[in-house]
């Protein structure tokens, strides 16, 4: 007679697509899988096979809510008995994390190699982790709400542990006419607070700021001329 394994309540993450079940032999039993689809890489989605035992329905918040007792026994934690698992788990439904980040974490709270390989490679098939992913939001946040260049984005997609290759592939796709015409809004927004400064002074300053946000000297001169010869046709 085969023992009932107690299973956890999953949910996912937003960017994870279920769909039907199919059936399949995994183990050497018969269950039910479902396939989730998230993206990767490039844009390119994954689709990943795993038992509808496993993660059996949407609740929204985006991990599970709670993890099976025994599923992942080292590293347990001291606070509240949690496993370092559970720790994780409430650290994803939280924020966003690079592979990077998980791995110090766990191996922090006591757990070792071979439970956070296993953990990871989990992870990355859930969809729960995607450094390509979380690049290109980093990417996006830091150009849309702080208007920061190519150099300042990579030194802060770095920051969280994420390789340079992925973070360069992310960057990359952002076109230079993009970053461009984020230099020359920023400057535009800048130069209102210049107004009564001379054309030299004012040319001045904006390329600083410009240059401390991360932009290319190349793409500060562009911005800055642009903006004074826009700022110059309007006083005419």
């Amino acid at each position: 007679m085969r023992e009932s394994r107690s299973i956890a309540t999953v949910s996912y993450l937003p960017w994870v697509v279920r769909e039907a079940s199919t059936p399949a032999e995994i183990g050497g039993h018969d269950l039910s899988v479902r396939r989730i689809s998230y993206p990767g890489l490039g844009g390119v989605t994954r689709c990943v096979d795993e038992p509808a035992a496993v993660i059996p329905h949407e609740t929204g918040v985006g991990v599970p809510s709670t993890v099976a007792p025994g599923t992942v026994n080292s590293g347990a934690a001291k606070d509240h008995g949690e496993s370092v698992e559970e720790r994780v788990l409430i650290r994803l439904r939280g924020a966003a994390l690079s592979e990077y980040e998980v791995r110090t974490f766990m191996r922090v709270h006591g757990a070792d190699d071979p439970t956070i390989d296993d953990l990871i490679d989990r992870y990355r098939r859930y969809g729960y982790l995607d450094d390509y992913r979380l690049a290109a939001q980093l990417v996006q946040a830091g150009r849309v709400r702080r208007g920061l260049g190519n150099a300042a984005l990579l030194r802060e997609v770095e920051r969280r542990g994420i390789p340079s290759d992925i973070a360069q592939t992310a960057l990359d796709e952002r076109s230079q006419d993009d970053e461009l015409e984020s230099a020359r809004t920023l400057a535009e927004r800048r130069m209102r607070q210049l107004e009564r400064l001379d054309k030299v002074t004012a040319s001045r300053r904006l390329t600083a700021y410009l240059q401390r946000r991360g932009y290319s000297a190349e793409l500060v001169q562009r911005a800055v001329a642009s903006v004074i010869a826009s700022d110059i046709s309007q006083v005419e």
